[in-house]
């Protein structure tokens, strides 16, 4: 039995700095709040949880002068900040850089009169903040099918949720383009580290019979890679929990592996050493 990981791995940097930043919180305030998940992985957020993290839905549910709330790793609308600096709340931007660098070309392009065309889940975290960045002048594509029906102008930009599949995305960016969207208004801001995973996922699922996505099910990235390693390979398992993973008892299977940018290193260390155990029946 062999198997090939998909590099990078493991958390992404705009996850470390998160988590990072959650740890220097916990240490000087006295109660932290997360607005949401502060990421996509469910046994991260519960062991931060365990050292005092309390997750929150809305910044009213906050009371107490000498706590801090952290902005999780998606980012947050422009309100949440204002409502936090009127009623004196402490904050603890956990935003990642790229996802910050999105929400201010949202901000620059509004204030200059453009519309937006966001290709992204419209009940992500993410593309809510960028929706909120771009005061009401965006528009969010889920589809080809929403892309084809968009109305075309010189004055609209294109730009993209940071976790999408890229090919998918150069598939919406073709349909605007011959619909009249200008070249020079398509901005692919996708995450370099998520492109990087995709690109080895296509390109490992073809040469694998059975792929492991390692990672929470209600991470976008994750699945997307799922999507993409399905395509290729028939037998794709995302696997969140090492219970997770099926039996292996085939010694002549060829193996790929490859973690959302939320999951830990720990955890496909696991699941390498059930991979090797499996092998050594």
């Amino acid at each position: 039995m062999m198997y090939e990981i998909v590099r990078p791995a493991g958390f992404c940097a705009g996850v470390k700095r998160a988590i990072s930043l959650a740890h220097y919180a916990l240490k000087k305030y006295s109660r932290v709040y997360c607005l949401g998940e502060l990421i996509h992985n469910e046994e991260v957020v519960n062991e931060l949880c365990a050292q005092g993290l309390k997750v929150i839905s809305d910044l009213s549910e906050v009371t107490d002068s000498e706590s801090a709330v952290i902005i999780r790793s998606h980012g947050c609308p422009p309100d949440i900040y204002e409502f936090a600096n009127r009623n004196g709340i402490k904050l603890v931007d956990a935003t990642c850089p790229i996802v910050r660098r999105i929400q201010k070309l949202c901000q620059n392009s509004a204030r200059e009169g453009k519309r937006i065309l966001i290709y992204g889940d419209k009940e992500h975290e993410e593309v809510k903040s960028l929706l909120g960045f771009s005061y009401g002048q965006a528009k969010v594509i889920e589809n080809l099918d929403q892309a084809r029906d968009i109305n075309i102008n010189g004055n609209t930009i294109l730009i993209t949720q940071s976790t999408k599949d890229e090919q998918k995305f150069l598939e919406i960016k073709t349909i605007l383009v011959k619909n009249g969207l200008p070249e020079s208004n398509v901005y692919n801001t996708i995450c370099s580290d998520i492109k990087s995973r995709q690109q080895r996922v296509e390109e490992i699922s073809r040469k694998v019979s059975v792929f492991f996505i390692l990672g929470s099910k209600n991470s976008a990235n994750t699945k997307n890679l799922f999507e993409i390693a399905k395509k290729n390979c028939n037998s794709c398992y995302l696997i969140s929990r090492l219970e997770d993973v099926p039996d292996l008892n085939r010694k002549e299977i060829k193996i790929g592996v490859a973690t959302g940018a939320s999951t830990p290193y720990n955890f496909l260390n696991l699941i390498i050493q059930k991979i090797k155990s499996c092998e050594e029946r």
